[in-house]
């Protein structure tokens, strides 16, 4: 197999700080601030959108897996994000979330974990307009299965 080359498209009204580390191909959507305190790997094709959000509030490394989506308007604290991941709309994920693969994090919700907690793979979480997910009412959990059904959790 032959080595990922980097391929970078930034819009000119993004900003990208020096210390966030870019590898593979991706696209940054104008609006878009990726900066931290510590730094940031994002991997190959992921898309992020106008308006995203990525902060790294930890000492350690900020690790983005591969073909996550990051949508409009979204805010993204979490120190792990795995493969396949949709973040909705105006979705915000506190830093305490650790996110697997193939997840999706609905429009509008808050997830704010009290403790260091990891998201298990095929996990979706959605609720009305800023819900608040993990003990809140109306935020909703369901894993989906291989089949395609979903499980509510």
């Amino acid at each position: 197999m032959p080595p990922i080359r980097d391929k970078f498209t930034i819009h000119s009204k993004a900003v990208v700080c020096q210390d966030v580390e870019l590898k593979g191909d991706i696209t940054i959507g104008a609006g878009n601030y990726l900066c931290d305190s510590g730094s940031i790997v994002i991997g190959s094709g992921c898309i992020i959108e106008e308006g995203a959000i990525i902060v790294n509030r930890r000492k350690e490394v900020m690790r983005i897996g591969d073909d996550n989506l990051f949508e409009i308007g979204c805010r993204v604290e979490s120190p792990t994000v795995g493969n396949f991941n949709t973040i909705c709309t105006r979705a915000r994920v506190h830093h305490t979330l650790r996110i697997s693969s193939y997840c999706v994090i609905g429009a509008n919700v808050l997830v704010v974990p009290t403790e260091d907690e990891i998201l298990d793979e095929y996990t979706v979480i959605y609720g009305p307009a800023r819900s608040v997910a993990r003990g809140a009412a109306g935020a909703r959990y369901k894993k989906r299965t291989s089949g395609g059904s979903t499980l509510s959790i």
